[in-house]
């Protein structure tokens, strides 16, 4: 997504997909329906399209997955129009969160040319490098995502799944069983530790890491290495990262996992497990994770694994020598 923020710092628009959105403007004029060649940006949640007509810079939001679902339970793609616009509106004139220059597409203001659901824009074009700026630093990696989160509730699919799909992050929590590891081992829990982002699974968390070019996630098996942390000591902990580590390289040995992806062992986050791939990649291997891994392979891997810790715990009981009492 880094490359899809310079390319929008620059102005570089390519050209869109068409997506389902375009049924819900059907009934408009057609010179107010989107425009099939339409240009602008692509993102794991859709598209914002870019125009630039009678002096007024605009970007419009188009949705995809929330769309096809809105499409599928009956609910009119206008609610989504509604709710965009609303929160807009809010961001603007409540929170301050956008600056006063910027003016919402599909209210009372530029209601002339329609491409989206809604959407930002501009009418004094000595601020567009001031607004593309605030798009790439505040607008899409921090106000998008609440956009996404309603909208995604309201369609019903605010899964982690499809969260982790389009990208959207959220502040973690350190699971209480790592915390009192690294507590009980005088591990120090660093401000990085405790600013972390990424997503929120039942059977554990994905902590996001990027840079320019490299997506690393952390992989952390909370359910598992909470029960096990009662038990044992530290090396239950270890283990689970080792075995999870093992059955990811023999899954990517079996060329059922992308062999571009890299995977480690890291220790010095609390026993979690790393992987990292190309940032141009990244839509591949989420698709991969959420149609392949999570649905089908994670359930046995958690499954192996602790079967692993019932297996090594008997034999480490069976070892422990009889108290003999004098």
């Amino acid at each position: 997504m880094e490359s899809t923020y310079s390319d929008f710092l620059r102005g570089n628009r390519i050209l869109l997909q068409p997506c389902l959105c375009r049924l819900f403007f059907e009934d408009r004029q057609e010179d107010a329906r989107p425009d099939a060649k339409a240009e602008g940006y692509e993102f794991p949640w859709g598209q914002l399209v870019e125009t630039r007509a009678q002096g007024i810079l605009a970007w419009d939001i188009r949705y995809k997955d929330i769309v096809e679902k809105c499409l599928e339970t009956g609910i009119h793609p206008s609610v989504l129009e509604d709710y965009t616009v609303k929160l807009l509106e809010r961001f603007i004139d409540q929170d301050g969160s956008i600056p006063d220059f910027f003016y919402v597409k599909g209210s009372k203001y530029l209601t002339q040319i329609k491409s989206g659901f809604g959407g930002l824009a501009i009418t004094d074009c000595s601020k567009e490098a001031d607004a593309r700026l605030f798009m790439v630093n505040d607008f899409l990696p921090r106000l998008m995502p609440k956009i996404i989160r309603v909208l995604a509730r309201l369609a019903r699919i605010d899964t982690p799944a499809n969260l982790f799909r389009w990208a959207i992050t959220e502040k973690l929590t350190c699971p209480l069983s790592y915390s009192k590891e690294a507590k009980k081992c005088s591990f120090a829990l660093d401000e990085v530790e405790k600013n972390l982002c990424g997503y929120d699974f039942q059977w554990g968390q994905i902590v996001e890491d990027d840079d320019d070019k490299i997506i690393c996630w952390d992989f952390r098996l909370s359910q598992l290495h909470t029960f096990w942390s009662c038990i044992g000591d530290r090396r239950y902990s270890e283990m689970i990262a080792d075995q999870f580590c093992y059955h990811l390289r023999s899954i990517q040995a079996r060329s059922e996992m992308p062999s571009y992806i890299q995977i480690e062992s890291r220790r010095h986050r609390t026993g979690s497990v790393t992987i990292a791939f190309p940032k141009k990649d990244s839509k591949k291997v989420r698709e991969f994770f959420v149609e392949c891994f999570f649905a089908s392979l994670l359930p046995l891997i958690v499954i192996q694994i602790n079967n692993f810790l019932v297996l090594e715990e008997k034999n480490t009981t069976a070892a422990e020598p009889l108290l003999k009492v004098a």
